[in-house]
């Protein structure tokens, strides 16, 4: 629907929904993938009005908040180079500033959705539901940076007592953060897995998967992984894995890594810069049309996360028919039966190899995984969180 017959359509009488789009502003990684899907879910729905808030005011449709901007060439060619630079990382974000605040609104919302783990202040409503992803930033934050944990703990178990409802990705992440907020009643707390969309994420055409391996000039065998490149997705173990795989395979199998920039991640640029040969990073991408062709171009998909609250890429690489290699992690087992996936103990690079050369070279094994996470993620779907989100909505308004 477009934003003119949206607004059209609007009825004065239905629960008017403010959420915090800001997290759809960027790249897409996990937040911003489950803000954008169950965002486009709940416009499917004709009992809300829906709006939109971001730093530059608040929107009636998702698709009027306007399009990434187009790649910059000069940031693709220099990004590489200046990843070599001391400190590189602290000061981008002492040249970035602060990022800008919601600008607050005058209007008061039946229901505000903080997609974002902290609701903010700036938003009023008559019920607020916010979304926990996970708790990595309390249990570890040394995996992330200094500014992000600073500003959790500042804001965090003093924001979380607004919600009226608070929405975990998994029973993992619900019961972490049950342990770190005894105070909160677990009966306020709703378990909301994510999903994938098959419709785009499945099976592809040979011919459009054939014109990406071109446009990437990628081999016709590979191992995938995606995800930023930060210390939480256990990347150098995955190095330190991939060469312990004979020489062979090494050679036929080349790894790519496909992820956002992230931080705290010059050891890993420089281990990728000496394996280079074998090893190679493309930059984030973009549309997840282009993300499923990668899965469906990738032989197998490897995702060795030491923490995860959910973890959507292994469920998209499934979608698409890809046999999975990933962390023996309690979310993961949650999540994941086992015949669906070749787990590995992520801290043992040993093990993560063994897995690697079980899917590369036992073609049985590997089918059977094919066909076990290929039925599974039609089970996660973004339509059916869509609905647990529209249902908790219709419930508080």
């Amino acid at each position: 629907m477009d934003v003119e017959r949206k607004i059209l359509a609007m009825k004065p009488s239905l629960p008017r929904i403010i959420i915090n789009a800001r997290p759809l502003l960027g790249n897409l990684t996990g937040v911003g993938q489950v803000t954008a899907a169950i965002s486009r879910e709940l416009e499917t729905c004709d009992d809300f009005n829906l709006f939109f808030a971001t730093p530059q005011g608040s929107y009636d449709a998702i698709d009027a908040i306007g399009s990434p901007p187009p790649e910059n060439r000069f940031k693709k060619i220099a990004h590489p180079i200046l990843h070599r630079v001391p400190y590189i990382d602290q000061i981008k974000r002492i040249l970035r500033g602060p990022p800008r605040e919601l600008t607050p609104l005058e209007e008061t919302y039946d229901l505000y959705w903080e997609p974002n783990f902290i609701p903010l202040d700036t938003l009023a409503a008559r019920q607020v539901v916010t979304t926990v992803h996970d708790m990595s930033w309390s249990e570890h934050p040394e995996w992330h940076p200094r500014e992000r944990t600073i500003y959790f703990e500042e804001n965090f178990a003093r924001s979380i007592h607004r919600a009226d409802a608070i929405v975990a990705v998994s029973k993992f992440t619900r019961d972490k953060f049950l342990e770190a907020h005894p105070d909160i009643h677990a009966d306020r707390l709703r378990v909301i897995p994510c999903g994938v969309n098959p419709s785009v994420f499945g099976s592809r055409e040979i011919q459009d998967v054939e014109k990406l391996r071109t446009q990437y000039e990628l081999p016709v065998d590979f191992i995938l992984c995606v995800g930023s490149l930060e210390p939480r997705k256990n990347l150098l173990r995955l190095l330190d894995a991939f060469s312990l795989l004979p020489k062979r395979l090494r050679e036929a199998y080349p790894l790519v890594l496909v992820g956002d920039d992230g931080w705290k991640n010059a050891a890993l640029r420089k281990r990728v810069e000496a394996m280079k040969r074998e090893v190679r990073t493309i930059p984030y991408i973009s549309t997840s049309a282009e993300l499923a062709l990668m899965y469906n171009a990738a032989s197998i998909f490897v995702y060795p996360s030491l923490y995860e609250g959910f973890g959507i890429p292994p469920l998209e690489a499934m979608s698409c028919g890809t046999p999975v290699c990933l962390s023996d992690i309690p979310v993961f087992r949650e999540i994941y039966p086992p015949e669906t996936g070749r787990f590995v103990d992520p801290l043992d690079p040993e093990s993560i190899a063994a897995g690697l050369e079980t899917l590369l070279e036992d073609t049985e094994a590997r089918e059977q995984i094919r066909l076990a996470g290929a039925g599974l993620a039609q089970r996660y779907l973004w339509s059916h969180s869509g609905e647990a989100y529209a249902n908790l909505f219709r419930e508080l308004c």
